[in-house]
């Protein structure tokens, strides 16, 4: 398992399935009742990364 260094500052960035999960989340509001998917789908997003994307800076293209 890769270790980060402790003496840099690492930024999350965005993974493919935060973009879907997101967009589901936006999507149900339009529905009967979708908030309550919505509101579930918020609930259990950050129990479902077991990794999570970072970089060094900010720039979207340098990514580790």
């Amino acid at each position: 398992m890769q270790t980060l260094d402790q003496s840099k500052i690492y930024y999350r960035g965005l993974t493919v399935l935060d973009v879907i999960t997101f967009m589901m989340i936006i999507g149900c509001l339009f529905f009967t009742k979708g908030y309550l998917i919505s509101l579930l789908l918020i609930v259990v997003y950050p129990f479902s990364h077991s990794k999570v994307l970072v970089s060094e800076t900010r720039a979207g293209s340098d990514k580790i």
